[in-house]
């Protein structure tokens, strides 16, 4: 996989034009394959059709969670491309698809900031999320153990949750695209199968 950095665009109609920009423009020459550091060589090879939950406004104001926040399902094309230095396949990312989760890496970190930053009752905000405890724990367990990483990618001292949270929140698209260049891994991978610090 290789993550396709989308600008902050607030909404997820948006983040796809960009996408489907980029992959139509055929331009590769600043990837790098994750197998042998080669740059820019690159042929387009296939595609497939990934599913995904998302919020229609993904931006991190003030969200109102008292009543269902119109979570959508939805089918994206994902343009897979091969390395012609290793032969390797690589997916193509956007940066708000996260690798194994349905839900867009906003929807994620949205209800991360509900619970974290504004401490909303719990009951509530898994309804309006239309989600289970189960699944919300998980995603906080991951985010919990990626706090190390995180606070190196940011350079901060402050390792609190709340603390990363925001600073992740700020610029979650630099975010995103910083911590793959330095650990060379997507952020918020299941942290089980991947250690890196």
């Amino acid at each position: 996989m290789i993550p396709v950095r989308i600008n902050n665009c607030n909404t997820f109609k948006l983040k796809c034009q960009e996408y489907q920009n980029f992959v139509a423009s055929n331009d590769f020459s600043n990837l790098v394959c994750p197998i042998c550091d080669t740059k820019g060589d690159f042929t387009r090879n296939t595609s497939y059709v990934r599913n995904l939950i998302y919020i229609e406004d993904e931006s991190f104001d003030d969200i109102e969670y008292n009543s269902n926040l119109n979570s959508i399902d939805t089918k994206l094309k994902i343009t897979v491309i091969r390395c012609n230095s290793c032969g390797k396949y690589h997916a193509l990312l956007p940066t708000f698809i996260l690798p194994y989760h349905i839900y867009s890496a906003y929807f994620i970190m949205i209800s991360l900031q509900a619970k974290l930053i504004k401490n909303l009752n719990m009951n509530k905000l898994l309804e309006s999320l239309g989600i289970s405890h189960k699944l919300f724990y998980y995603w906080n367990r991951i985010f919990l153990n990626y706090i190390p990483s995180s606070s190196t990618v940011l350079d901060t001292a402050d390792n609190s949750p709340p603390n990363i949270l925001k600073l992740i929140i700020f610029n979650f698209e630099n975010f995103l695209s910083n911590f793959y260049e330095q650990f060379k891994i997507i952020f918020f991978l299941n942290y089980d199968n991947h250690k890196f610090y």
